[in-house]
């Protein structure tokens, strides 16, 4: 149950957002003790929650550029600050993690992809 109400809120994109989200805003939005939250969020994503809340903004980023018109690029800078990270360098190196590709690279396949559908 508790997971439940923990994967509602961290589909909503104003929380993804949010670049000051935390574990304890989690907790309360779900009147839990953060402790608690912490430990379903290991059980059940097998990761602590700043590493699950990264790995959704990166999802966020390229629903982002998948989703922007083709023939548009997304500044990376603007995609950074756009789904809550609080610079470009924290963005890129978690993307490349995440992706095993920059968030340029990425948005080149994107771009190539969409051209290859028109």
């Amino acid at each position: 149950l508790l997971a439940v109400k923990i994967e509602e809120v961290l589909t909503q994109e104003d929380i993804l957002k949010d670049p000051d989200f935390t574990i304890c805003d989690l907790a309360d939005r779900i009147d839990a003790r953060h402790q608690y939250v912490s430990q379903v969020v290991n059980e059940v994503y097998g990761e602590n929650f700043k590493t699950l809340l990264t790995e959704r903004r990166v999802e966020l980023a390229c629903r982002m550029m998948e989703e922007s018109p083709a023939g548009e690029v997304l500044k990376i800078e603007f995609l950074a600050a756009s789904v809550g990270f609080k610079s470009r360098s924290s963005f890129t190196m978690a993307f490349k993690k995440i992706m095993k590709a920059s968030p340029s690279e990425y948005q080149q396949q994107t771009a190539a992809t969409k051209a290859n559908h028109t």
